[in-house]
């Protein structure tokens, strides 16, 4: 289980995957290119990334013609942005309240 657990956490460790949860959590469905021009991230690195989100679980796909869109799978990815981004914030917080 622990090496599940790591995979799914390694999902999370790559900025660019942020980012990309982070477009399709404002956004709901979109495509490979209408995430490389709101992210600025090139379509490739995209669609490399989308695959590592999609096999952790926290991506889903619907095809649509010969395009495929993409989208958060369920709650979870949202949830985990808005901990992070909590915790993250907090932390940022204590920081600087200790250089002060």
């Amino acid at each position: 289980m622990a090496t599940l657990k790591a995979w799914f956490f390694k999902a999370l460790s790559d900025k660019n995957r942020i980012i990309i949860l982070e477009a399709l959590t404002k956004n709901g469905w979109m495509s490979v290119g209408d995430i490389s021009k709101m992210t600025q991230i090139e379509q490739s690195t995209v669609s490399h990334h989308l695959g590592f989100l999609r096999n952790s679980g926290l991506v889903k796909t619907r095809k649509k013609g010969k395009q495929n869109f993409y989208a958060l799978n369920g709650e979870t990815a949202e949830k985990l942005l808005f901990l992070s981004e909590n915790h993250v914030r907090s932390m940022a917080e204590k920081v600087i309240s200790e250089q002060a």
